[in-house]
């Protein structure tokens, strides 16, 4: 059962290479543009899709805001190596880039990893663990420590608000959240 050690808003993101990541190879002879993927018009938890939204929110759903080449392993075992692809903080879902356009796995993703723009250390991220109160078993976590213990981390983007040079309005941002976990 996994235990919350604690839950925070934080403004920053720090990135951890696990010194036991997974080596990803490619597997050719995946059709990422057949069934696969889910074509475009991500939608948010209310419904509404991401491009409709993103124009009145302050700030990016995304663990990274640009497009990272990462590997990608499926829950059916295949893995996609140097694959475009974003994190979704706020739908927590992994999009994908192909031929310019954007998508979504229909096919569930057990694990991904990503590499930080700046630094260029590898972040592995995994699904698949016990579902705690909003989450479920397809929730991504990143995986800081990958051993008989596990210490994962649950970054979340919220919509929260915050105070405008206007008196008395309100702008929507999105903010972050981190949540710790012993397993």
């Amino acid at each position: 059962i996994p235990l919350v050690l604690m839950s925070c808003t934080v403004l920053g993101q720090s990135t951890y290479m696990p010194s036991n990541a997974p080596g990803v190879t490619s597997i050719r002879g995946i059709s990422l543009n057949q069934a696969g993927l889910r074509g475009t018009g991500m939608k948010y938890n209310d419904g509404s899709f991401v491009n409709e939204k993103d124009l009145d929110i302050k700030g990016s759903p995304f663990f990274f805001d640009d497009w990272m080449s990462g590997s990608v392993l499926l829950v059916t075992k295949e893995k996609i190596d140097s694959v475009f692809i974003k994190y979704n903080l706020y739908t927590d879902q992994l999009q994908v880039k192909v031929d310019e356009k954007e998508y979504e796995f229909s096919i569930d993703v057990r694990e991904f990893l990503l590499p930080d723009p700046v630094t260029g250390d590898i972040s592995l991220f995994r699904s698949g663990f016990i579902a705690v109160p909003g989450m479920n078993e397809r929730s991504f976590y990143k995986v800081l420590y990958d051993g008989k213990t596990k210490l994962l981390v649950k970054h979340k983007k919220l919509i929260g608000s915050e105070m405008t040079s206007t008196p008395g309005v309100k702008a929507r941002v999105f903010e972050d959240q981190k949540s710790y976990f012993i397993l």
